[in-house]
């Protein structure tokens, strides 16, 4: 899937998110942090390998050997086992991968989060204190934006493919698959249209290059002396920042961006 070329970051307005802006630096957290339960810690569903893919199966592990989650004494009989055992055995290998890997994930990992849409009203309301706070617009060819994971929102917890995880030998092929477990929310979600990346380290600032910031979209609400604290800030730091001025509809439920010199 095409990354968006920009992508936009809802900010309170604080002391933490000015020397954000200062040092040109944005947060990676900890996913065991998020107001969602489920994210980041949900247990999938699992396909049942087809009798085909059980055959695949069984070649596979004949190839590569002894799997780490694959029990020595099973591979011994393989060759011995019905099609209902080897995909009861797989089910279980696949899902002790993935219980290691979620695990180690909500651990060490860090995640940052965007939007590819800057004027939801919900978005302003919850994450950017209620119209007061701004709205970071980042340029996606610059790191640590270039490799963006789209958030999925469907009603059904992610399903987990069985013969992939016990046969990939690719491991961008089998990370892209588990990742699912981390870019999968609820419906409910929706809204946040959300593009998450991702660090190896949790609780991490990562610095940006300066070009990296296109522009700063200021809410309705915020107060005339914090607009002025951020454009001193950019006006030192990074001088060709584009600077927008939110302000309510007339005719809309709609924020509306003008240009400010």
């Amino acid at each position: 899937m095409d990354r968006p070329k920009t992508l936009f970051k809802f900010e309170p307005f604080n002391e933490q998110t000015l020397k954000n802006l200062k040092n040109q630096e944005v947060y990676f957290s900890s996913p065991k942090r998020f107001n969602d339960p489920f994210d980041c810690d949900m247990s999938p569903t699992y396909t049942v390998p087809t009798d085909s893919a059980v055959v695949f199966i069984q070649t596979k592990l004949r190839e590569k050997g002894i799997k780490e989650c694959f029990p020595p004494e099973d591979i011994k009989k393989l060759e011995l086992m019905t099609t209902a055992e080897i995909q009861t055995i797989a089910i279980n290998a696949a899902k002790n991968e993935l219980e290691k890997f979620r695990v180690k994930f909500r651990e060490t990992r860090g995640i940052c989060c965007f939007s590819d849409e800057k004027g939801d009203l919900l978005m302003w309301a919850h994450y950017a204190s209620s119209y007061q706070g701004f709205c970071l617009e980042f340029d996606t060819s610059f790191l640590p934006f270039t490799v963006p994971y789209k958030v999925v929102y469907q009603e059904e917890l992610p399903q987990m493919d069985v013969t992939l995880i016990n046969t990939e030998e690719d491991p961008d092929v089998l990370q892209r698959h588990i990742f699912q477990l981390f870019c999968t929310k609820s419906k409910s979600w929706e809204y946040e249209r959300e593009w998450r990346c991702i660090h190896e380290k949790a609780d991490q600032a990562f610095k940006y290059k300066r070009n990296a910031l296109k522009a700063i979209y200021f809410g309705p609400n915020m107060k005339i002396e914090n607009l002025r604290s951020i454009s001193l800030i950019l006006q030192k730091h990074n001088p060709n920042v584009e600077l927008w001025r939110g302000e309510r509809s007339s005719s809309k439920f709609k924020v509306e961006f003008e240009k400010l010199n």
